[in-house]
């Protein structure tokens, strides 16, 4: 896994000077983005100002890529002049804009993350990913100067362990009506994806959002020993945000579909975190 880091890391680097040559010589590119002045579309009083032909823009989501997959600077697709960027296996990414009529490629409209910030691109209709909600319209962008990421939805229960800023694109993956908050995934520092909680006042939802998580009224919550790292997400390549010791007891929720991802299960669980009163949420994997 470190090693397809860095291949990344190059990657991004050499589309970075790519770009910056492109905009001096008059040609499209698309430009670094920041994850502290986040500049994902023209806001206009509060709300993402979108372009005409992008007439399904909001119906997507979150993604986990199947194997690698190129993104392009636009609905082209053209190999040689315009990629962006690759998402690689197990990454997850965004959904912006599920096209599927409107270009001559069918293409999606995407937003993954780099080392040097989120970037968008359209990758090809039949990439191999997994679609990792249900829910049709979900997604959103943050509607206020800067919303706290918890680890759960219950207040008081959760820490915070990160933050999302205005105008950022947000993918919804289910919202907690008795608790306030909004279960998403979004681009945190160091090209990482996260997932967490949000205040929900604190976004703007393309269309209309299903309420309840996937988790808030599972079929089949129990305990299990495991002995194994927590991570954000359900694939390797989400951070490990923490440590289960072998013959630790864990709370594991369960969610239907499971997603299976490199040979394993990932379940996602509620652990006591040791020496707090706080807990912690993430996703094992499971045989």
């Amino acid at each position: 896994m470190k090693t397809r880091k860095n291949y990344r890391k190059l990657i991004a680097l050499l589309l970075s000077i790519v770009t910056i040559v492109g905009c001096l010589s008059g040609v499209t590119a698309f430009a670094e983005e920041n994850d502290n002045t986040p500049t994902r579309g023209t806001l206009i009083n509060g709300l993402v100002n979108v372009p005409s032909n992008e007439i399904n823009f909001g119906k997507g989501g979150a993604a986990i890529a199947n194997t690698d997959i190129n993104v392009y600077s636009d609905v082209t697709l053209n190999n040689n002049s315009n990629l962006v960027g690759i998402i690689l296996e197990g990454e997850g990414f965004t959904i912006i804009a599920n096209d599927t009529n409107t270009y001559p490629n069918y293409c999606i409209k995407v937003e993954f993350n780099t080392a040097y910030g989120p970037q968008q691109g359209y990758i090809n209709q039949n990439a191999n990913f997994i679609h990792t909600t249900s829910i049709y319209h979900n997604l959103a962008h943050v509607n206020v100067s800067s919303a706290s990421v918890y680890y759960g939805a219950e207040s008081g229960y959760y820490q915070s362990f990160g933050t999302v800023y205005y105008g950022e694109f947000v993918a919804v993956l289910g919202i907690s009506v008795n608790n306030g908050r909004t279960f998403i995934e979004y681009n945190a520092a160091n090209g990482e994806r996260k997932r967490g909680y949000v205040s929900t006042s604190a976004l703007y939802f393309f269309g209309t959002i299903d309420d309840g998580t996937p988790f808030e009224n599972p079929t089949n919550n129990h305990q299990e020993q495991v002995g194994q790292y927590v991570r954000s997400g359900p694939s390797e390549e989400y951070p490990i945000i923490g440590l289960i010791n072998d013959g630790e007891w864990v709370n594991i929720k369960e969610q239907n579909p499971s997603y299976y991802f490199d040979g394993y299960y990932w379940k996602y669980i509620t652990y006591a975190v040791s020496g707090t009163s706080y807990y912690k949420a993430g996703y094992i994997k499971v045989l």
